[in-house]
């Protein structure tokens, strides 16, 4: 069921809130006003809700404190340890000031069952009252769950004793999909015991600290289930997620938990003959985890390989030495190359040294070449359908997620994976994406390295709405072979999450929201983007900047009309240098002069050739368009080619070359570009 917020609207309660409908004697009951369900977590309050209840807004209001049998109001609370203070009945709690009624929660005492009425008196700027409101908490158990729940809403596998990371993507296509906003934060009403796993939240080269119940997480992609090398089964999370704009929703996460893994200290790579293969850190901080429940601090080889076999080098290209140290921030960097002669398998033993001192344990790092098989004969299998969300930006595969795929079909230690591109028009994989200008060609023609899966991620084309399929086929050391395929559902937003003034402007949210979520584009201030106003010259070229990365560069003082202290300064200085722009004379730019829809298209097109994407276009291009004479001659070559495909679609059947581009039209134009 989705629930949303609204602020103001009057559904807001009764959905924010996880609130049934009100039975008749709850109608009745004009003085209590709404219930919270808990099933004994912490109950955060918030000005909006309050405001909403009392039907205005109010300057502050002072709390009738509730029996301490059945709970207590805290003032700033994380847990039962860490809170600033409880709630005192005089004291006012503001809803624009310190002390905050946002800041306020009700937390349930151990062990009570039932409903408690807290009663809050309202008083305007002025201290004149406004009214007094009662709120009621439903205090279930914990096995009764509170209000309508949803069960098995997103599920992971992993094998005894490894780890397996949750996918931010998971949470937040949740959390739009049911609030119709992004996500905020995460946090857990209860924990799985311990002899079934352990939640961890940091990251390997960070550190990591064991999750604690309604504490909030406001990155989900940084939590880890580790589960017990003695556990095989189904491990159920119950979480609730918040939205940036109040509204929240719950669900639960499932791991199944699968015998047979390779052991907490056992880590298996493949290799070609005459091939490197690297060692992935995570694998280690598994096997720390599974052993000592704690990340690793480094390791240390107790013994090596022999040359005829192979030399492990590390990050410097230097070959490491046994009994040295080496840790976690470079284990990453350290890597096997086998000898052409390579064959068989090899065993590396290693000693773990945890975070925590005096906590240790064994480990080996066991080596095959590819296509070796100590008794197995190839085989061919079909894994299951793997299934990504994203709104419109990239999304990395997970090796864990196509590990466990694997494995669900008996292939152990996978080698290589090979997969196909999507369909035309729906986006394309690529490798290495961290920012728009930074990713590497993804070629579908070559095996890969399976522990190089994290690396590509698929990129959805500006427009598409719908699910790209891509297949894979991960190939085993003994000739082994799995198939399957990974949907990636693409979901354009609607609804800007950034920005309010977006609602005329419905067909550019997409690349808006694209944009702002990598860091290209920023509003106009108090969260307004100005879709309709005109796109000025120095503002395009910086947006260009951050969209193809240019190089620093220092403000060219030569250009008479650009202040070398504005912050558009040095990207116009860089388009200068690149040859992306010539300015409207040797000296000057015009940067608050409005963009033309003919120098956009220029100025896209000579980034686009500096990565040789792009051919030349003509006035045969432009022949569509009943104006196209209009296009001023310098500009045919990259209007022509912009139009050929399909970044410039012409206004109501006509080019407007000289025309302006108001902001929302460029950033759609560059959306198209470049994806």
């Amino acid at each position: 069921m989705k629930r949303m917020f609204r602020k103001g609207s009057a559904l807001l309660l009764a959905l924010m809130l996880l609130v049934p409908a009100a039975t008749p004697a709850e109608a009745a009951d004009a003085n209590a006003d709404f219930t919270y369900w808990t099933a004994g977590e912490a109950v955060p309050l918030s000005a909006g809700v309050l405001a909403d209840c009392l039907g205005q807004s109010f300057s502050y209001v002072l709390f009738t404190l509730p029996g301490s049998s059945a709970g207590t109001l805290y003032y700033n609370y994380t847990d039962s340890d860490v809170y600033e203070s409880t709630v005192a009945s005089g004291t006012q709690y503001y809803a624009n000031g310190a002390p905050s009624v946002d800041k306020v929660a009700f937390v349930p005492a151990a062990g009570y069952v039932g409903t408690v009425s807290i009663t809050f008196r309202a008083y305007d700027r002025l201290g004149s009252p406004l009214g007094s409101r009662t709120f009621r908490v439903s205090v279930t158990d914990s096995g009764s769950g509170a209000g309508p729940r949803q069960s098995g809403d997103i599920h992971y596998s992993v094998r005894a004793g490894r780890s397996v990371s949750f996918l931010s993507s998971d949470f937040s296509g949740r959390c739009v999909n049911e609030t119709g906003s992004s996500l905020s934060y995460i946090r857990f009403p209860t924990l799985p015991p311990y002899s079934q796993g352990t939640l961890y939240y940091g990251s390997v080269n960070v550190g990591s600290n064991e999750v604690s119940a309604n504490r909030t997480y406001s990155s989900p992609g940084s939590i880890r289930f580790v589960a017990d090398p003695a556990y095989s089964g189904t491990v159920v999370i119950p979480f609730i997620g918040y939205s940036v704009n109040g509204g929240f929703f719950d669900g639960t996460v499932q791991i199944t938990v699968s015998g047979g893994g390779n052991g907490s200290g056992l880590l298996r790579y493949t290799v070609d003959p005459g091939r490197r293969v690297y060692f992935l850190a995570e694998d280690f901080a598994d096997a720390s985890y599974a052993a000592t429940g704690y990340d690793i601090n480094y390791i240390r080889f107790d013994s090596l390989p022999v040359v005829s076999q192979g030399v492990i080098y590390s990050g410097t290209g230097t070959a490491v030495s046994a009994h040295s140290s080496y840790y976690k921030y470079s284990l990453n960097n350290l890597n096997f190359y086998a000898a052409g002669s390579f064959s068989g398998s090899l065993s590396i033993p290693f000693t773990g040294y945890a975070v925590s001192a005096g906590r240790s344990f064994s480990g080996t790092v066991t080596i095959s070449a590819a296509g070796y098989s100590p008794s197995a004969a190839p085989v061919s299998t079909t894994a299951s359908t793997l299934i990504y969300t994203t709104t419109g930006v990239a999304v990395s595969l997970d090796r864990q997620d196509l590990l466990n795929a694997a494995a669900s079909t008996g292939l152990a230690s996978p080698s290589t994976i090979r997969l196909t591109a999507p369909a035309e028009g729906s986006g394309r994989l690529c490798l290495d994406f961290t920012s728009l200008s930074h990713y590497s060609a993804f070629d579908p023609a070559y095996s890969y390295p399976f522990s190089e899966v994290s690396r590509i991620s698929y990129l959805p084309k500006a427009g598409f709405r719908g699910v790209a399929v891509v297949n894979y086929t991960v190939s085993g050391v003994n000739g082994s072979t799995c198939s399957g395929s990974v949907s990636f559902i693409v979901s354009p937003p609607t609804e800007s999450s950034y920005f309010y003034d977006m609602g005329d402007c419905a067909w550019a949210v997409p690349a808006v929201d694209f944009f702002y979520h990598y860091g290209a584009v920023n509003g106009t201030g108090k969260s307004a983007f100005g879709p309709f106003t005109e796109m000025r010259r120095g503002d395009f070229v910086l947006l260009l900047s951050r969209a193809f990365g240019f190089p620093a560069a220092a403000a060219d003082p030569s250009i008479a009309d650009v202040p070398v202290n504005s912050y558009y300064a040095s990207a116009i200085a860089s388009a200068r240098d690149l040859g992306v722009i010539s300015g409207s004379t040797e000296t000057r730019f015009e940067p608050e002069k409005s963009i033309s829809r003919e120098d956009a298209a220029v100025m896209i097109y000579r980034c686009l050739q500096r990565s040789g994407s792009i051919a030349p276009g003509s006035y045969a291009d432009l022949a569509g368009f009943p104006d196209s004479g209009n296009t001023s001659p310098y500009a045919v070559e990259g209007m022509g080619a912009l139009v050929r495909l399909g970044v410039f679609n012409g206004d109501a059947g006509r080019l407007r070359p000289r025309m302006p581009l108001s902001r929302a039209e460029t950033i759609t134009i560059l959306y198209r570009a470049l994806t």
